[in-house]
């Protein structure tokens, strides 16, 4: 993870095993306008104990935002101001915003926590289930799970708590927990072959 900054790009380097720089650039934290969204349609999936920028846009004078959805609009400045809210706990949040007391938006964010349990022990050519707690319950599709080397192992998933794993060869193959969509990695675990 790249922790960004809120106040301007944020220069990254990547380097190999020999740390030599391989690739280098800069990062900007986009801001999430809630202008024209409704929290009934529009979901941002992101891992628990990440920060959005969050922002609506549109005429008017005062911008107030509750971030996380308890009823509290904590952030207010002009339309188009950003604002950082944190999301520390699992769970689906509505962050709502109004412009001069009106309410003109909303989304459903959804801070989501994958809990592996533990190595799962595999043994080559045979297929393992591992069962995982995904906080909060989401619709089918939104989490997708993978080996991060398919030539090391095949990866499925029930779309509910269980996922079944194939190893090909020995190893501690990584198991990943991906957003749909996006390809974002959310969580990952190393598994024992």
């Amino acid at each position: 993870w790249v922790p960004l900054s809120s106040a301007g790009p944020t220069r990254y380097t990547v380097r190999d095993g020999a740390n030599e720089p391989v690739v280098a650039g800069s990062l900007t934290w986009a801001v999430t306008d809630l202008a024209g969204k409704s929290s009934a349609s529009y979901f941002v999936n992101i891992p628990v104990g990440s920060s959005l920028r969050l922002t609506a846009t549109g005429p008017g004078a005062a911008l107030q935002i509750d971030g996380d959805g308890n009823g509290a609009f904590e952030h207010t400045g002009a339309p188009g101001a950003a604002f950082v809210t944190a999301y520390a706990t699992a769970g689906s949040y509505v962050a709502a915003a109004k412009i001069d007391g009106i309410p003109v938006a909303s989304i459903t964010v959804r801070a989501i926590d994958v809990s592996f349990g533990g190595p799962t022990a595999c043994e080559v050519g045979f297929t393992r289930e591992k069962v995982v707690t995904i906080t909060p319950s989401l619709p089918a599709g939104v989490l997708l799970f993978a080996a991060d080397d398919p030539g090391l192992m095949s990866v499925s998933f029930d779309g509910a708590s269980s996922v079944y794993l194939t190893p090909f060869a020995r190893g501690a193959p990584v198991l990943l927990a991906r957003f749909e969509g996006t390809g974002a990695v959310s969580h990952e675990t190393s598994e024992e072959i």
